[in-house]
């Protein structure tokens, strides 16, 4: 709508405007690289592409110096949204063991492949195939993971029997009442004057904060290991997704509320490893709805701000980073913004025709058809909308301009 509104616009005008002629995407690419933003760019996606650094994007990680076909395959899901594969994930990158990565699509957001049914009937994710062996269950297949591949050195379970092994056992029972809590939170209505869903789930979170905060005062982790253990990563893929629906859907504030909690997540956002698997706070409320149900929105100010800062349809420039309830890592605070402007048209001068083709579905044809009628399919996934071809080239040369701005570094000012 937006590229025919422009295109009407332009009809109307009484004398033609000069517009400079727009670089290529080839053009485009060399420029960055021509840069020092752009090199470190193209040279960290090369280790991506060779398998040496963590990514979505990524078909296989290599840790050592064999490049032979790994042991272990990950079947996870292409957007890198599932909690539980999360997990496991996690904890490949964590013990460093090779892996090759099989994309499947949740149910929500597209039909699984056959390929993948005959493996697994039930199409469960995550999925893995160890020396041949196949296996479902996240936490299963976290524990298999630690005996296959034990380090003695870097344990990431407590062994059994002792004390540790206890608490570690019952953290993990905590967890899963701190996500029945959170789901009693989201999914039920709220009841004038009693908020029982809210006390049970702050009395959760209490007890997690209180859990962490006992632990090693040289360590953030629950166990107080110098690194996140299986109990870490079983808890980090839900909170991750707490913090952003309880924020964006009620308006609470966990990560400012949780001293302790807080802290264990900002260690974790020194890992580049789990910064590779982190999403944003959007994604994961949009999400949401399509794998749990609709949650029940607040109406209090609080959410209803939340809701409108972190709703990219109401965005506007110049950004103000002191605005966005989404925060920052220490890690970008600190990179200069003329990083994210180069990273920026890195990903739109490396994604360039895929880009323009997606974003000419919403004028296509067959838009909607797969989710119509299912709630369990997620409105914005369309995976077999058709991109409306006579568009591709005008939104192409629009995104041209966009990418030149970026590059140039004279496109959204920040503050």
């Amino acid at each position: 709508r937006g590229v025919t509104a422009a295109a009407a616009s332009a009809e109307t005008m009484e004398a033609p405007q000069t517009v400079p002629t727009l670089p290529t995407w080839e053009e485009l690419r060399q420029e960055l690289l021509d840069t020092s933003h752009g090199a470190a760019l193209a040279a960290r996606d090369q280790r991506r592409d060779e398998g040496l650094a963590p990514h979505t994007d990524a078909k296989v990680r290599y840790f050592g110096q064999g490049r032979g076909k790994p042991r272990v395959t990950l079947y996870r899901d292409q957007a890198a949204w599932c909690p539980y594969c999360q997990k496991v994930w996690l904890l490949l990158e964590a013990k460093g063991v090779d892996y090759e990565i099989s994309k499947v699509p949740m149910r929500s957001y597209g039909d699984k492949p056959d390929e993948f049914l005959q493996k697994v009937p039930r199409g469960l994710l995550p999925a893995i195939e160890i020396d041949g062996r196949l296996m479902t269950e996240s936490l299963d297949i976290m524990f298999t993971i630690e005996r296959v591949f034990s380090d003695a050195a870097r344990p990431m379970f407590p062994p059994a029997p002792g004390p540790e092994r206890v608490r570690a056992t019952q953290l993990l029972e905590l967890e899963r009442a701190l996500f029945g809590a959170w789901c009693g939170f989201l999914f039920r209505p709220e009841v004038p004057f009693i908020g029982g869903n809210l006390n049970d789930f702050e009395a959760a979170l209490s007890q997690v904060d209180k859990e962490l905060a006992s632990g090693s005062t040289d360590s953030p982790w629950f166990l107080g290991h110098a690194h996140p253990t299986i109990v870490d990563m079983q808890y980090v893929s839900h909170v991750e997704r707490m913090v952003a629906s309880a924020l964006y859907f009620k308006g609470y504030d966990i990560r400012g509320k949780f001293e302790h909690i807080d802290k264990w997540l900002v260690a974790f956002e020194k890992l580049p490893y789990y910064m590779a698997t982190k999403s944003d706070y959007y994604t994961h409320c949009q999400d949401i709805p399509p794998q749990y149900g609709q949650p029940f929105e607040s109406g209090s100010d609080e959410a209803e701000r939340s809701r409108a800062a972190l709703d990219p349809r109401g965005s506007s420039l110049p950004l103000r980073w002191e605005d966005d309830p989404e925060p920052l890592t220490h890690e970008q605070r600190e990179r200069p913004v003329e990083e994210f402007k180069a990273e920026a048209a890195w990903a739109l001068v490396r994604n360039s025709a895929a880009v323009a083709k997606f974003c000419c579905r919403a004028a296509g044809g067959g838009v909607g058809d797969w989710g119509r009628g299912n709630p369990t399919r997620s409105a914005l996934s369309d995976p077999y909308a058709r991109s409306a071809q006579d568009l591709v080239g005008p939104v192409s040369e629009a995104l041209r301009a966009v990418a030149k701005s970026l590059v140039d570094q004279r496109f959204c000012d920040f503050e």
